[in-house]
C-alpha cells in the first residue's frame, strides 16, 4: 500500500523538473526605440526587467480589459508592475546601440482572453504557425491582426505572402467582442496515474496524449489551456477510492463505496471541472482493439467546451445533442478516422440506419440521457459541418464566452444559446431542427419505427398538482441504485401538458425517482412524493421486471407551485422568428422556460401581480385577457400567489405586421455583430439582434414613431440623421404608418462606446 498523495506530488515535482530542464530561451536583439515584445513565461517583475536591461527606460501595454495605458517608467514607478504570460509590452530602449535581452519561451499558460477592440497580446503557441492557421483559433470575432508594421483584416485566407508566427512573436489583435483565445502550445497537460500502471503502458498512454495535441491542432488550430487541464488515469476501483482518500489535487466527484460501484457500474470516463478521469483498461496494445485514444479525446473535446464557455455562465447549457454530438464528430470518431482506423462513412452507415428507425427528434434528444443524443447528435453535427464548416462546431462554443456589459465591467451577460447557434451556423436551431427531421425523414427504413432501447422497459405515468392540475413542465428523473449508491447515469423526461409522462429505463434494474423543477426538488417514496430528501432507505425502488403505472401528486407547499405560471402563445401561419415569453415585477424580470412547442413556463420568487412580455420574431406584446396589446401599460396584471396559473393567448393579425429595415455599420466598415438594436416609442417597442451582417430588420407592434437604439459597454447610443448621439431627445424618430420604412443607415463610429467617454 502507498500514499496516492505522495505519488500525486512526486509526479507533479517530476515533470515540473522536466519542464524546467528543457525550458527554451531565446536572445532576442532590442533596437534603440520602441519594441513590442511578447511574454509567454511566468509572471515577471518589471523591476527585474529595468534590473536586466539597463538601456531600458520606459516599459507600456494597452490594457484592453481596462481600456486604458499601463506604464512603468525607471526610478519613477507606474501602473504596470507585472509581465503576465500572454502580454505584449513596448520596451523603450535609449541610447543609439543594439541591445540583446534573454527571453524564456516555455509558456505559463495556454489561454488568454481577448477584449473588444485593441488587444496586445503574445503568441504562445507553436513555431512557424501560419497567420490563416493563428485567426482560425480566433474565429469569426477577428477583426484584424497587427504582425510587426503590417495589418491584416479578417476573413484571412490562405495566401503566399502570409507571415509566420513564432513562440513569443508580440500581435496586436482587433476583436468585436470579448473571447477565450486558446492558442496549441502543443505543451503536455498534468497526467496523473492512479494505480499500478506498468511504467511501459504509462509511456504508451502519453504518447497518445501527445498525439492527441497535434491532432487538436491540426484540426481545430486550438487546444484546452495545458495550464488549467489534468488527466487522471486510474486502473482499478480500489485505487481510486484509496486516491480520493488521500485529499488529492484532483478530485473525483464521488467517495468510498459510492466512487467503488459508480466506476464499476457508470462512469468508466468522464469530464470534470478540472479536466478529465479515463479508464487505464481502455489502451491495448493493438490499436485497432484500443478504446483510449478516442475516449480521451471524447472527454478533452467536452473539457474544450467547459473552458471556452467558463462553466456555462449562461442561461441553460446547450441542447444534450450538440454537446455529445460534437465530441462523437471530433473527439472519438474523429481520431479514430484520423488514425486510418476506419472511415466516416463506415460509421455513418450504422448510425443512418438507426436514425432512420428511430421516431426521436432533435429536441425530444433533451427529455432522456439514452443513445440518441450521441446517435442523432453526430448525424445532426455532420450536417452542420456540410453546410458550415468544421470550424463552425468550434465557433458555437466561443461564442458563450460571457460578455461584460457596462463601461467599467462590473457585471456580465450571457448570451443568448438562439443567437449563438444562427451566429456560428448561419441559420436558426428551429429551422436547423426542421431540416434534420426532413433529411433524416427521407432514410429508407423498414419497420416500425421506436424512440427506445431494443431491452428498455417504460415507466408510464401522471403527475398532478394537489387540485388535480396537470403538472406540466416538471422534470421525471430516475437513475439506477444497487442499496443506497447510484449505479448508472439518470434518465429524465418532461411532464406533458395533461400531466402524463413516460420514461424508459434500462432492464433488470431498480431505480429511484425524483422530480425536479427550476426550483426544487421532491423524491419518491413508499408514502408518495415528499419535499424532504428521504433516507436511503426510504426511497421508493422502482423494479424494472415489474412495473406498474405511477399516478404521482406534488405535495401542498412543495416547489412553490402556487406561484407557477405556464403560458401557451399560438402563432398564426405566415409568422416567423423565435417565441419568447418573460414575466415582470417591479424590478423583476425572467424569461420563462420552455416546455414544449408554444408552451412556457416559470415559478415567480414571490406572491403578486405580474406582466407577461410575449415576444414573437423579437416584436413585443401583453398579456390582456381580452388579447395581446402593444404597449406594457396597456398590459393587465396576473396574480400569482394563490393558486398555479394558466394563460392562452393568440397573436393577432393587427400586430407586429410592419418593420423598419436599414443597415448598421461602422465609418471604417467593420461589422457590429452580436447587438440588439431596439426600436421603441409610444406604440411599443421590437428588436432585432445583429449576428454576422450588418443589415436589421426590426418587427413593430403598431404603427408610430420610433427611436433607433442600442447598448455597447454601457453606452447608449440613438440613430439620427446627423448622426449618432447619446441623447434620446436629439435621435431622430422614424415614423412608421401603414406601411414599411427602409433605408435607415446607422452609420457609427468603430468603438461605438467612445460616444460616452
Amino acid at each position: 500500500m502507498f500514499a496516492f498523495s505522495a505519488v500525486a506530488v512526486a509526479l507533479y515535482l517530476a515533470l515540473s523538473a522536466a519542464r524546467a530542464a528543457d525550458s527554451p530561451a531565446q536572445t532576442i536583439a532590442l533596437q534603440p526605440g520602441d519594441n513590442l515584445v511578447g511574454w509567454v513565461a511566468e509572471p515577471k517583475p518589471v523591476t527585474e526587467v529595468f534590473a536586466e536591461i539597463p538601456e531600458t527606460s520606459l516599459i507600456y501595454h494597452w490594457d484592453a480589459e481596462e481600456r486604458r495605458w499601463a506604464y512603468a517608467i525607471r526610478g519613477v514607478g507606474g501602473n504596470l508592475e507585472t509581465l503576465e504570460p500572454g502580454m505584449a509590452v513596448t520596451v523603450r530602449v535609449g541610447g543609439d546601440q543594439t541591445v540583446s535581452w534573454e527571453r524564456p519561451l516555455t509558456p505559463a499558460k495556454g489561454g488568454i482572453t481577448l477584449y473588444l477592440g485593441v488587444n496586445w497580446v503574445t503568441w504562445l503557441g507553436r513555431d512557424e504557425w501560419p497567420l490563416d492557421q493563428v485567426a482560425r483559433g480566433i474565429g469569426k470575432s477577428l477583426v484584424s491582426i497587427r504582425v510587426d508594421d503590417e495589418t491584416w483584416a479578417a476573413p484571412i485566407d490562405d495566401d503566399e505572402g502570409l507571415p509566420s508566427l513564432s513562440r513569443g512573436d508580440a500581435v496586436e489583435v482587433v476583436v468585436n467582442r470579448d473571447l477565450k483565445w486558446l492558442q496549441p502550445t502543443g505543451m503536455m497537460p498534468e497526467v496523473v496515474f492512479v494505480g499500478d500502471v506498468p511504467e511501459s503502458t504509462r509511456d504508451a498512454m502519453t504518447g497518445e496524449i501527445r498525439e492527441l495535441l497535434d491532432y487538436f491542432a491540426d484540426t481545430h488550430a486550438v487546444e484546452t489551456d495545458f495550464s488549467d487541464t489534468a488527466i487522471l488515469i486510474w486502473h482499478t476501483p480500489e485505487d481510486a477510492v484509496m486516491y480520493q482518500d488521500s485529499n488529492p489535487p484532483y478530485p473525483f466527484h464521488r467517495s468510498g463505496e459510492a466512487l467503488r460501484i459508480a466506476l464499476e457500474h457508470d462512469l468508466k470516463g468522464g469530464q470534470t471541472a478540472w479536466g478529465m478521469f479515463v479508464y487505464s483498461g481502455w489502451w491495448t496494445p493493438n490499436p485497432q482493439e484500443s478504446n483510449f485514444k478516442r475516449f480521451v479525446m471524447h472527454e478533452w473535446i467536452h473539457y474544450l467546451q467547459v473552458q471556452y464557455t467558463h462553466f456555462w455562465r449562461i442561461a441553460g447549457k446547450p441542447p444534450l445533442w450538440i454537446l455529445e454530438g460534437t465530441a462523437v464528430w471530433s473527439g472519438d470518431l474523429g481520431i479514430r478516422i484520423a488514425d486510418g482506423h476506419q472511415t466516416f462513412a463506415q460509421t455513418r452507415r450504422s448510425y443512418l440506419s438507426d436514425a432512420a428507425r428511430t421516431s426521436v427528434t432533435l429536441r425530444s434528444t433533451e427529455e432522456r440521457n439514452t443513445p440518441w443524443q450521441y446517435l442523432l447528435g453526430l448525424l445532426a453535427v455532420d450536417l452542420l459541418v456540410e453546410r458550415s464548416g468544421k470550424d463552425s462546431i468550434v465557433e458555437y462554443f466561443r461564442l458563450q464566452h460571457p460578455q461584460p456589459v457596462d463601461s467599467e465591467r462590473q457585471w456580465q451577460s450571457t448570451p443568448r444559446l438562439a443567437d449563438v447557434f444562427d451566429t456560428a451556423f448561419g441559420l436558426e436551431i428551429g429551422a436547423f431542427s426542421s431540416l434534420f427531421e426532413e433529411w433524416r425523414g427521407n432514410l429508407l427504413h423498414s419497420g416500425q419505427r421506436y424512440d427506445y432501447g431494443p431491452d428498455d422497459r417504460t415507466l408510464h405515468g401522471t403527475l398532478t398538482y394537489a387540485n388535480g392540475v396537470p403538472a406540466a413542465g416538471f422534470w421525471i428523473t430516475t437513475a439506477p441504485y444497487l442499496g443506497p449508491y447510484k449505479s448508472g447515469r439518470i434518465r429524465r423526461t418532461h411532464v406533458r401538458e395533461d400531466g402524463s409522462f413516460n420514461i424508459d429505463l434500462l432492464p433488470d434494474t431498480t431505480q429511484r425517482l425524483s422530480v425536479t423543477n427550476d426550483r426544487c426538488t421532491i423524491w419518491l417514496t413508499y408514502d408518495g412524493l415528499t419535499a424532504n430528501e428521504p433516507a436511503a432507505d426510504d426511497h421508493r425502488l422502482l423494479d424494472t421486471r415489474d412495473l406498474v403505472p405511477l399516478h404521482l401528486s406534488v405535495p401542498v407547499g412543495a416547489c412553490n407551485q402556487d406561484l407557477a405560471l405556464t403560458a401557451t402563445v399560438l402563432t398564426s401561419y405566415g409568422q416567423s422568428g423565435p417565441v419568447e415569453v418573460g414575466v415582470r415585477h417591479d424590478d423583476f424580470f425572467a424569461w420563462m422556460t420552455r416546455q414544449s412547442y408554444g408552451s412556457f413556463i416559470t415559478t415567480v420568487p414571490s406572491p403578486g401581480a405580474y406582466k407577461v412580455l410575449f415576444r414573437v420574431g423579437y416584436c413585443d406584446m401583453y398579456y390582456h385577457p381580452t388579447g395581446l396589446v402593444a404597449t406594457r401599460d396597456e398590459a393587465e396584471a396576473v396574480k400569482l400567489g394563490a393558486r398555479p396559473v394558466s394563460v392562452s393567448v393568440k397573436v393577432p393579425p393587427d400586430l407586429c405586421v410592419r418593420q423598419i429595415r436599414g443597415r448598421i455599420n461602422t465609418i471604417d466598415s467593420t461589422l457590429l455583430t452580436l447587438l440588439w438594436l431596439t426600436a421603441t416609442g409610444a406604440g411599443g417597442s421590437g428588436g432585432d439582434h445583429l449576428k454576422a451582417r450588418a443589415d436589421f430588420s426590426i418587427t413593430i407592434p403598431q404603427p408610430g414613431k420610433y427611436r433607433l437604439g442600442f447598448t455597447v459597454d454601457g453606452c447608449r447610443i440613438y440613430y439620427s440623421t446627423s448622426g449618432p448621439t447619446t441623447d434620446w431627445r436629439q435621435a431622430t424618430s422614424i415614423n412608421v404608418t401603414d406601411t414599411d420604412v427602409s433605408g435607415i443607415e446607422f452609420v457609427v463610429p468603430s468603438d461605438p462606446a467612445s460616444l460616452c467617454r
